[in-house]
């Protein structure tokens, strides 16, 4: 049920401190986590603390898969 997603907004982020490791944990939350459904309707919220920062969460999620990417992973011809 949304409405049930929704009003657990606000608790869920209080998880995650307004600090600069608190924003890695939660983009990492964001992107890692097995249902994205309730990160969606977050990202939707119009209050500035939860939407805006759901949607910078994804953000930086999707940097860093970008970047993981990006890494030579494997054995390098030589």
């Amino acid at each position: 049920d949304d409405a049930g997603l929704r009003s657990l907004a606000l608790p869920v982020l209080a998880r995650f401190p307004a600090t600069d490791q608190g924003a890695a944990d939660l983009a990492a939350a964001v992107r890692d986590s097995f249902e994205p459904r309730p990160w969606r309707l977050w990202a939707d919220d119009p209050r500035e603390a939860v939407g805006a920062r759901v949607r910078a969460a994804g953000e930086q999620g999707s940097f860093d898969r970008w970047q993981r990417q990006m890494r030579p992973g494997g054995p390098r011809p030589g």
